[in-house]
């Protein structure tokens, strides 16, 4: 095998063998990939509303959200709900 491939492939049995380590407890192993996934959206989510925001303030608009953007967790939230809000406001107005 070349370097790589032997890479790719300690990678994949070492992957398989935590999973398999980690069966027993399977529910724990799912919930941690749930909140790694949610935590990692919340992130983009943020990124998003702040860009969306400086692209409002170059013509002189309003900012899309004018709360507090920060990853501390009562502000995290709040930016989540604003824009399921904001999606939702939406997508009842196409209807």
């Amino acid at each position: 095998m070349t370097g790589t491939r032997r890479s790719v492939h300690s990678q994949t049995h070492n992957s398989r063998a935590w999973e398999n380590r980690s069966s027993s407890c399977g529910k724990l192993v799912r919930t941690g990939r749930v909140h790694l996934v949610r935590t990692i959206a919340h992130d983009s989510t943020l990124s998003k509303v702040g860009q969306l925001n400086r692209l409002a303030a170059a013509p002189g608009l309003a900012p899309i959200y004018a709360g507090i953007i920060s990853r501390e967790q009562p502000y995290r939230r709040e930016v989540a709900t604003a824009v399921s809000t904001c999606l939702q406001t939406i997508i009842e107005r196409r209807a």
